[in-house]
C-alpha cells in the first residue's frame, strides 16, 4: 500500500505491507530545481527456473534496457525519512548515516529493451534466486 499526499508545499508518503507501515516520509518543498533529461541503462537476467528446480527452461538471456525520460517538474524537499521494523521487510536494519537529499519529480518517457546475448546457464545459476515471504513471521 503506497500512499502519497501533497497539500501545497507539504508532502507525506508511506509504504505499508500486510498492515505494517514500514517507510514514512514527511517534508516541505523548499526549492524548484532545474529540469533536465535523464538517460539510464539497466541490465537484467531473463530466466525461467525449471519446474523440477534443476536448472532453467530455455536459455538464460541478458536483457539491456535504456530508459529515457523528461522531468517537467523537479523540487527539493526538506524533511524526515523513517524506517520501521517489519517482519517481512527489514528496512529498519539498513544503516542511514546521513540523509543526502529528498526530491519530488514528475517524469514522462519510455524505454527500449533488447536481448543482448544468451548466457551459459552454469555461469549465472549461482546468481539467480527467488524470494518468498515467510508468513510465519507475521504470526509472531
Amino acid at each position: 500500500d503506497i500512499s502519497f499526499k501533497r497539500d501545497g508545499d507539504s508532502i507525506e508518503a508511506s509504504v505499508a505491507r500486510y498492515g505494517v507501515t514500514y517507510i514514512e516520509l514527511s517534508g516541505r518543498v523548499v526549492e524548484t530545481l532545474e529540469s533536465r533529461p535523464h538517460v539510464q541503462d539497466n541490465f537484467y537476467l531473463k530466466v525461467f527456473p525449471a519446474a523440477d528446480g534443476q536448472g532453467f527452461e530455455g536459455e538464460p538471456l541478458l536483457i539491456g534496457v535504456r530508459y529515457e525520460w523528461e522531468q517537467p517538474k523537479v523540487e527539493r524537499i526538506e524533511g524526515e525519512l523513517t524506517l520501521r521494523e517489519a517482519p517481512l521487510d527489514p528496512v529498519a536494519d539498513l544503516p542511514v548515516n546521513k540523509l543526502v537529499s529528498i526530491s519530488y519529480y514528475q517524469r514522462k518517457g519510455g524505454y527500449k529493451a533488447e536481448i543482448l546475448d544468451a548466457l551459459e546457464p552454469a555461469g549465472i545459476a549461482p546468481f539467480v534466486h527467488q524470494r518468498y515471504d515467510d508468513f510465519a513471521a507475521l504470526a509472531g
